[in-house]
């Protein structure tokens, strides 16, 4: 966390304008991360879900009432979960996107504004709750990564469920 009282207190005596492009830049890479984890999670629960479905069908000639765990899994998840994790994906890419933004914008601004100097009051106080608000939403983000994770824990179960259940042929 930067010292926004004195930006200049940095140990390195970086100034002020390198110092928030640091962080920015490091904002920005926890975001790409973020936004790979969503992909992956999202495809993840994609495969569980058609294998844990298939696996209910399959079962339901035996066991009929698995039908109706297939339709409610496709019915739950299907709804849920895309949803959730797409809209993941697009907040992380605009946070992404203002980051970049605000990455251009600090380059552009003349060195004669933050040269090692105290910034302007209203820029630093401007930029710090900009970088709390990044960090609030990825927390979020990642709290909505959490939910993806006990949604493959269930169908894993489920799968598992469905798996043990099943008579075994052949045998």
């Amino acid at each position: 966390m930067l010292n926004q009282s004195n930006p200049t207190a940095c140990r390195d005596r970086a100034s002020w304008k390198a110092a928030q492009l640091a962080e920015l830049h490091s904002l920005v890479d926890a975001i790409c991360s973020v936004i790979a984890m969503i992909e992956m999670k999202q495809n993840e629960i994609d495969a569980l879900r058609k294998v844990v479905s298939e696996s209910a069908r399959g079962a339901s000639r035996t066991r009929p009432h698995l039908m109706e765990l297939s339709d409610a899994i496709e019915t739950v998840f299907a709804a849920t979960s895309p949803y959730h994790l797409r809209t993941a994906g697009r907040v992380a890419l605009k946070l992404k996107q203002m980051l970049a933004q605000a990455v251009a914008s600090l380059n552009e601004l003349p060195e004669s504004v933050t040269d090692g100097q105290t910034p302007p009051r209203i820029l630093a106080e401007t930029t710090e709750e900009a970088l709390v608000h990044v960090r609030e939403t990825t927390g979020v983000l990642l709290r909505v990564m959490g939910h993806a994770d006990e949604e493959v824990q269930t169908l894993q179960a489920a799968f598992l469920a469905i798996s043990v259940a099943q008579p075994r042929t052949g045998l």
